[in-house]
């Protein structure tokens, strides 16, 4: 079972007489840890109910007697076990566990955690034991699992808004919850989260800097749009962000351009058009049309494709990073 049918089942308040939570994601391990405690102790004293072990320092006899004592407070109660690096307990321990697991113990559940599952384990019924799959994701699953994280919770993200937070956090499921827990908020009861809601709440202050990184392109400044690199850097923002928000905002004045040249410089059809469109605030509107002005439609789609060329760079090539950006924003000046 994956962490997300985990997580959903048991939230519902389904508690099996056991599981198996492996793999080498720490974060999911942690997850699924907090939530079997946080629902198979609701309403009961954990000082008295819970019991945690290293897998090298209980053997499988003993194991069997905990998990058989009744809880002190009676048969009401019940008893959790949590046995974490329990690889040495599942290989040793396997004939008096495999027993146990003919008639486990109706107030009692335990908790297996380890990176690797024995095969035993696994052939368990799901009645008897959940298995709880934990493993890190390669880099090329994160865009999907942060799609299907959001759905979890009954939202929507576009693919592109996805690739945002997926290159700013990189393979850190931590981060990338915190994130998705501040943009859930954001979004309050709208069902979709997309690009500018991304880069309004992931890259708060950085977002001014993307801003005057555009005017510095826009006026063929690139000591400044070095120096405006500098400080993003400094700030910890990783390359292959700063690409892919920078690519955000030259398609979205991209977008603008065509608009302008669509309404005529029928100004209040233009500010219309942007507002309701583009979702540009108003605060910012006449320092945004300034922007799209130092701007041609045709120089914007060089400039799109420029972006998504350095973007496929930092992905495959072993050049330095740092490299690719300067001689891409210097390129972005002429």
């Amino acid at each position: 079972m994956d962490f997300n049918s985990f997580e959903r089942k048991t939230k519902k308040g389904d508690i099996a007489p056991a599981y198996a939570i492996f793999g080498d994601e720490a974060f999911l391990v942690s997850q699924s840890l907090s939530l079997i405690k946080k629902v198979a102790l609701k309403g009961v004293d954990v000082n008295l109910s819970l019991s945690e072990y290293s897998g090298k320092d209980i053997a499988g006899g003993e194991l069997i007697d905990e998990l058989m004592t009744t809880p002190l407070l009676g048969f009401g109660n019940r008893r959790l076990v949590i046995v974490e690096d329990a690889s040495l307990l599942m290989e040793n321990g396997k004939a008096k566990m495999k027993e146990y697991f003919k008639k486990p113990s109706r107030h009692a559940v335990l908790v297996l955690v380890s990176e690797k599952m024995d095969a035993w384990v696994k052939k368990l019924s799901e009645n008897v034991m959940v298995t709880v799959e934990c493993k890190k994701m390669k880099d090329y699953q994160l865009s999907a699992w942060l799609i299907k994280r959001v759905k979890f919770y009954k939202k929507e993200i576009t693919p592109p808004a996805a690739k945002i937070v997926v290159d700013e956090t990189g393979n850190n499921l931590a981060l990338m919850e915190n994130h998705i827990a501040k943009l859930l908020t954001y979004i309050d009861e709208r069902e979709i989260i997309d690009e500018r809601d991304v880069i309004e709440i992931v890259f708060d202050c950085k977002k001014q800097s993307i801003f005057e990184l555009t005017e510095a392109l826009a006026n063929k400044d690139a000591a400044g749009a070095l120096k405006i690199l500098d400080r993003l850097i400094a700030m910890g923002t990783d390359f292959i962000p700063i690409i892919a928000t920078l690519a955000w905002q030259i398609k979205k004045l991209w977008n603008a351009r065509r608009i302008v040249n669509e309404c005529k410089n029928n100004a209040r059809e233009i500010n219309s058009r942007l507002q309701s469109e583009l979702k540009v605030n108003q605060y910012f509107l006449d320092k945004f049309k300034r922007q799209v002005g130092l701007f041609t439609e045709k120089s914007l789609c060089a400039k799109y494709q420029s972006l998504a060329d350095a973007d496929y760079d930092l992905k495959t090539c072993s050049i330095d990073p740092r490299v690719v950006v300067e001689c891409l924003l210097v390129k972005l000046c002429k």
